[in-house]
Parts: C-alpha cells; structure tokens; sequence
C-alpha cells in the first residue's frame, strides 16, 4: 500500500497572493483593492473564506498590461512651472 500526502502539490500551482504582498509588490493599497473588489472593477481575485482574498500573480499582471498607457511623442510636452 503507498502512502498519499495530503499536502496540496505546489510545484504546479501558480503562487498566489494576498492583499498586503500585492500592496507590497505593486503599490496598489490594500483599502484601493477592497473599493476595486466591491465596484468589479480591479484585478480577478478568489475569495477563500470571509477574510482571505487572493489574488493570481499572473492575472495581476494581465490586469496591469491592461491599464498601460503609451504617450503620444507626436504632442509638444508641457513645460512645468
């Protein structure tokens, strides 16, 4: 008979994280990601229990490709006083 572990297989789990290390890692507060979880309008995340929201490393990063923004170098910049 072979023993099975009960421990989940991370090797092939993408890490996810919390609200403090996203904060952390991209800036982002964690006060502005509860509002964005509320209104729809932030980065996919899993609610795992009533208190714990995760979020996917890389869906964060397919969120934040989403919000770049490329300047037009054709407009004159404008001088700062």
């Amino acid at each position: 008979m072979t023993a099975t572990s009960n421990r989940p297989d991370t090797g092939q789990r993408e890490q996810m994280l919390t609200a403090a290390q996203v904060s952390a890692r991209y800036g982002i507060t964690p006060e502005s990601l509860r509002g964005m979880r509320h209104r729809r309008e932030g980065p996919p995340f899993y609610r795992v229990s009533e208190r714990t929201v995760l979020y996917r490393i890389s869906e964060l990063e397919h969120w934040l490709n989403g919000k770049k923004i490329q300047p037009d170098n054709d407009q004159p910049q404008m001088k700062r006083k």
